[in-house]
């Protein structure tokens, strides 16, 4: 079967396919980093798929990485290992509520001091978390404000118009160029 689809797609189409479902993976990576603590990196997850979606076309362009933003690679299982370990609580165990399971049968709910550390390691993480995402959107704003004020007034704008009002300078090739390249040379 894959062997197919690499045999009837040309190339540039299984990249638009590739790019499609990475630009829909580039939400979820946003979210765990977000749940992992940070806010610079879900940004940037966040900002790719909105320029993939709008200025590449569903995503089926990488406009983002063109534009210098980083693609990650977070999933549950990383986010989970994040807050398994504290340097204050150390090594966590995540229990079910009912203290039924595989793991750990009959074990109790835990203490209202080791409640207490935990509810201050959460506010401790969440206070460092919102810093660094006020020091992420105050160092941007003014990209930030000039896109959003060119969108308002084009409604509108295409990839070059929006390279210019972020003020960030579009690289000198393209992953949509190339692509568009190989599909006009298949016809």
């Amino acid at each position: 079967m894959a062997t197919a689809y690499r045999d009837v797609l040309p190339a540039p189409v299984r990249g638009w396919v590739r790019n499609f479902f990475a630009n829909i993976a580039d939400l979820w990576i946003g979210a765990n980093n977000l749940l992992q603590g940070k806010p610079a990196d879900t940004v940037t997850d966040w900002a790719r798929f909105a320029f993939n979606t709008t200025f590449g076309i569903f995503g089926l362009n990488d406009v983002a990485s063109d534009m210098g933003l980083e693609k990650h690679d977070e999933d549950f299982g990383q986010t989970f290992g994040r807050w398994g370990m504290s340097e204050t609580l150390g090594p966590v165990a995540v229990i079910p509520r009912d203290a039924i399971g595989p793991f750990l049968p009959g074990a109790s709910d835990a203490s209202p001091e080791t409640q207490r550390i935990v509810d201050q390691e959460v506010r401790r993480i969440v206070t460092e978390a919102q810093g660094e995402v006020l020091t992420l959107l105050t160092e941007n704003r003014a990209r930030l404000d000039a896109l959003a004020g060119a969108l308002l007034e084009h409604e509108t704008l295409d990839e070059a118009d929006a390279y210019a009002a972020a003020g960030v300078t579009r690289p000198t090739t393209t992953l949509v160029g190339d692509l568009a390249a190989a599909a006009r040379s298949k016809t």
